[in-house]
């Protein structure tokens, strides 16, 4: 019998190469070659897979996340290594945008609940690693975390309600003009240092690509 996170890969594939609306549980059934009744003793409905599927799927993110942070020695190693992994990311993903428009018109409950889990997991995650950057001295002991957090939660919703703005301009060009300089602002002098380091190596490893 199919595995259960087999099922929620491949429907994840199934979403993201033509949207939610249009995948039926016919299609899973036949294309995953398992029975609708089967499908039915899974998942009790559409909704319930969608919402599993994005459950799944957020999860496998977080992992990624967490093992980076994990195996990092220390946390500027941690935020570059996380930065590059979401650009190359994005650069592999071939995602369809009808995939969101579909999930925010026809499965509106469970877009705010995965928009909402991102937000808590993002704030967990940036203030663990500012805790930390001040433990090892890369980040200034004065910051205030909440309000570092705040601010750029603040910042990520005005670049959400502004797609045609952001998808005019490279990924690479908000990183110089904004992580960088927020990042280096929040630094210790030795910190700074590290991360004009790490930028540098970065713009060259691209030059020489």
């Amino acid at each position: 019998m199919i595995e259960k996170e087999t099922i929620l890969e491949e429907v994840a594939k199934m979403f993201n190469a033509n949207g939610i609306k249009p995948v039926t549980m016919d299609n899973i059934s036949m294309d995953l070659k398992i029975s609708k009744r089967t499908l039915y003793e899974i998942f009790k409905d559409k909704d319930d897979l969608v919402m599993q599927v994005m459950q799944y799927e957020l999860h496998k993110a977080n992992e990624k996340i967490r093992k980076i942070i994990s195996d990092s020695d220390n946390v500027l190693d941690a935020i570059f290594t996380i930065a590059e992994e979401k650009v190359q990311t994005n650069a592999k993903s071939k995602t369809n945008p009808k995939t969101v428009e579909d999930l925010i018109k026809y499965h509106p409950a469970i877009y705010s609940n995965a928009y909402k889990k991102i937000r808590e997991e993002t704030y967990t995650t940036i203030f663990k690693l500012v805790e930390r950057g001040k433990i090892e001295n890369y980040f200034k002991k004065e910051i205030d975390t909440d309000i570092l957090i705040f601010t750029l939660q603040k910042l990520v919703s005005i670049y959400e309600s502004e797609q045609d703005f952001v998808k005019s301009k490279p990924p690479v060009a908000f990183h110089h003009t904004l992580t960088i300089p927020i990042l280096l602002g929040i630094s210790t002098p030795q910190g700074q240092e590290i991360i004009n380091e790490k930028v540098k190596k970065f713009i060259k490893s691209k030059g020489n690509k």
